[in-house]
């Protein structure tokens, strides 16, 4: 299911080399992921699309036969279509995100669509087309996702829930290209945090499900909770699904944070990240 139903179709002309077109194909992929609604139109190619593409993009047969075509897209006059240009306008300029993104490596192409209003747009303004447009790639479609996705929600103490994220910032960790936690320090974590309300911990279940196809991770770790007295009260579970860590007990949701893997941050709320640069930083009066 297509979260945004919005089509983005980004298309590479006669790029120089496949892993030019593969390294552009990857950004795409890995930034977007499978639920957002994009497609890849490489021209220049050939007819179908190289078997050294797919394994230089790392993309997934099945969804690379989805998503990727060697012929130009239909475009009609009036969308918003951007041309990557080292000397265009800053794309930090554009409110919207382009629904057509062109790497031209011929310049052609862009030529021909200048009758249809496209308008040029350049990232870091970078002498390589190919990492130009990844530069262009990240500003429209990576940082202002992440930008947009700040979790508010913390039913237990606000400082608990600061110490909570710092402690994930040191103890995360990228597996195959994932962001994980290690399961044995968020026990120990979350041990000193219910401990506070007078509450023990105990580990019972670890578990890791990786969806190759949709890039995505899911990490679930289950405890068993204890009065002083050891009379049981229920389970606790700290739950990484993709970006978003929460943790839950039989009360509800306590904490839950957002992960900025670009920044290797940890968001207790919209206004306030945690990364290895403000770890020591007082707590903003927002947030108290």
């Amino acid at each position: 299911m297509v979260e945004d139903d919005a089509e983005f179709h980004f298309v590479i002309y006669t790029p120089p080399s496949l892993f030019d077109a593969a390294v552009i194909a990857r950004t795409i992929y890995a930034g977007l992921g499978v639920k957002r609604n994009w497609r890849i139109h490489i021209v220049g190619v050939g007819s179908r699309i190289p078997i050294k593409l797919l394994l230089e993009s790392r993309i997934p047969i099945g969804l690379a036969l989805e998503r990727i075509r060697t012929k130009e897209p239909h475009i009609v006059s009036g969308e918003d279509v951007y041309i990557v240009d080292s000397r265009g306008r800053p794309a930090w300029e554009f409110g919207r995100e382009p629904r057509v993104l062109v790497v031209d490596y011929s310049g052609v192409y862009a030529s021909q669509l200048e009758d249809k209003r496209a308008v040029r747009v350049r990232g870091l303004g970078l002498q390589s087309i190919t990492y130009e447009a990844i530069s262009v790639i990240y500003e429209f479609f990576i940082r202002r996702m992440y930008g947009k996705r700040g979790v508010k929600h913390i039913t237990g103490d606000i400082r608990s829930a600061v110490y909570l994220a710092r402690k994930l910032v040191e103890i995360m960790s990228n597996f195959d290209n994932y962001v994980l936690v290690e399961p044995n320090a968020v026990v120990y974590v979350l041990r000193r945090v219910y401990l506070s309300e007078g509450i023990l911990l105990d580990p019972a279940k670890y578990s890791i499900t990786v969806d190759p196809v949709a890039g995505s991770v899911s990490q679930v770790i289950e405890m068993n909770a204890y009065t002083r007295r050891l009379r049981p009260l229920g389970k606790v579970y700290a739950r990484l699904e993709d970006e978003v860590f929460s943790v839950e007990d039989w009360r509800g949701v306590r904490y839950r944070f957002y992960i900025d893997k670009a920044r290797r941050a940890v968001c207790v709320t919209p206004d306030y990240c945690v990364s290895t640069g403000t770890m020591k930083s007082e707590l903003p009066p927002s947030i108290l």
